[in-house]
C-alpha cells in the first residue's frame, strides 16, 4: 500500500440520504400510490443487496440435495430412504450449528442480552 491510502469499509446500504428522504415522502397524508410504489421498489432494491447470497446458498443446497436423491433413487427403496433420512439429518444439523454461532456472534455484540447459553 502506498502513502496516504486509507482502507474504508463501506457500508451495504446507504440508509442516511434514501431513509430520510422516504420518511419525509411517508409524512404525506395520504400517501400517493406512485410514492408507495417507488418506495416498494427501492426497499426491494435493498432487501435484494442484503439477500442475495443467502438466497442463491438456499438455492444450490435444495438443488444439490435434489440431484443427490435423484441420483441414489436408481438404486434402490431402502437407499433412498437411507439418504433422504442422511441428509434431512445433515441439513438439520447444519441449520443448527449456523442458528448457534449466530446467536453466541449476537451475545458478542450485545453483551447485556447475552443468550449464548441456549447452545
Amino acid at each position: 500500500m502506498g502513502e496516504g491510502s486509507i482502507n474504508v469499509i463501506a457500508p451495504l446500504l446507504d440508509i442516511d440520504e434514501s431513509s430520510g428522504a422516504s420518511e419525509v415522502l411517508l409524512q404525506q397524508e395520504p400517501v400517493p400510490w406512485g410514492v408507495l410504489a417507488r418506495l416498494a421498489a427501492w426497499e426491494a432494491g435493498n432487501l435484494w443487496r442484503i439477500s442475495w447470497a443467502s438466497i442463491l446458498t438456499t438455492l444450490f443446497s435444495f438443488t444439490l440435495s435434489l440431484v443427490t436423491q435423484m441420483f441414489v433413487g436408481h438404486l434402490g427403496e431402502l437407499e433412498l430412504a437411507g439418504a433422504s433420512i442422511t441428509n434431512i439429518g445433515i441439513q438439520g444439523l447444519a441449520y443448527g450449528v449456523m442458528v448457534c454461532n449466530a446467536t453466541v456472534f449476537d451475545s458478542f455484540l450485545h453483551p447485556l442480552q447475552s443468550f449464548a447459553w441456549i447452545c
